[in-house]
């Protein structure tokens, strides 16, 4: 059983193909499927997705639940229209670090509780893949900068790690 995270898939949003992000796909539903096809080739049953908000434009958000492996944990982002999407935020812990997790990045450290090491958001796409709010590392989870499929916890927490190191937050041994 393993922990993924995602944001910002936009099922069925044409715009974000040409106008916004020009993803790699021929037409919106050349990525509808190939979003679909990452996710379940990283995704098995018995393993959780936390996704961070935008996941659907159109249509009914359950005909594109249904063809992901996984249970879902949904965090509402702003173009999330259903009310099954209510959730804003979570705070978890794996890898020793406790984690803030929701759509819009924090501005200001005052946003972030003090226990938390560091915050997984999405809403800017590829804009960034991570910033810094004085020592704490807001990490951007946006499909486009992870490949187009969810990321494992292990692989945030390697991220997570080498950024820090960068930082000079973590000594090497």
């Amino acid at each position: 059983m393993a922990n993924f995270f995602i944001s910002d898939i936009h099922f069925n949003h044409s715009s974000t193909i040409d106008k916004f992000e020009f993803r790699p796909f021929k037409n919106v539903e050349d990525m509808n499927d190939k979003l679909i096809k990452n996710w379940n080739e990283r995704v098995k049953e018995n393993d959780t997705v936390y996704h961070i908000g935008d996941f659907c434009w159109k249509g009914n958000w359950k005909q594109w639940r249904n063809q992901l492996n996984g249970e879902v944990v949904f965090l509402k982002g702003n173009h999330d229209r259903s009310k099954n999407f209510i959730q804003t935020h979570a705070i978890l812990e794996f890898g020793n670090r406790v984690v803030l997790v929701q759509h819009i990045p924090p501005f200001m450290k005052a946003e972030i509780p003090d226990m938390c090491d560091f915050v997984l958001c999405g809403h800017v796409h590829s804009l960034w893949k991570h910033i810094w709010i004085e020592d704490t590392p807001i990490i951007n989870c946006s499909v486009e900068l992870w490949n187009y499929r969810p990321i494992s916890a292990e692989e945030i927490l390697a991220y997570y790690d080498r950024i820090m190191r960068v930082k000079g937050k973590i000594k090497d041994e």
